[in-house]
């Protein structure tokens, strides 16, 4: 028996799979593989490679405000391959206390369309990004997923 990737994912979801802490205060959804590095990155993937929530942190230039900070992120992301096509939305949100920027691209790569939302944050010295990626094919089910590790998130925590 074959299933495609939505069902595959409502099927983990239906087994009661629990959420995978992940370092860098991230929560990675259930199912999802999860993987940190030494350079201050954590990294969730979705089964099937249908979704990404990856976090980064940056030092800080003193004296930017996070648009400003936001707008340089935005080009070393672009020029990772994050493909930020359109943006859709921008908000302020808070971060687990801490203030924060919230923005939602669509974008496509290879053929497949994508909703990219990015979330910056700072704290200690850090400009701190989370990018969540993932296919618009499967938009409803995954942004169900990835929400709570998104809201859930708490930048503060590195371990």
């Amino acid at each position: 028996m074959r299933l495609d990737p939505p069902l595959s994912l409502a099927l983990a979801l239906a087994l009661g799979l629990a959420a995978q802490p992940a370092a860098g205060g991230l929560t990675c959804p259930p199912g999802w593989e999860n993987a940190t590095s030494a350079c201050d990155q954590t990294e969730c993937t979705a089964p099937m490679g249908g979704g990404l929530i990856r976090v980064d942190r940056y030092a800080s230039v003193a004296g930017t405000t996070l648009e400003e900070a936001f707008a340089s992120l935005e080009k070393a992301v672009g020029a990772d391959g994050t493909p930020l096509h359109e943006l859709e939305s921008e908000s302020p949100v808070e971060v687990a206390g801490l203030p924060g920027l919230k923005r939602v691209y669509t974008g496509s790569a290879r053929g497949v369309d994508l909703r990219i939302t990015m979330v910056l944050t700072r704290d200690a010295g850090k400009d701190i990004l989370l990018r969540a990626i993932w296919t618009i094919e499967n938009d409803g089910l995954l942004s169900l997923l990835i929400a709570p590790s998104i809201e859930g998130w708490d930048p503060r925590e590195t371990d």
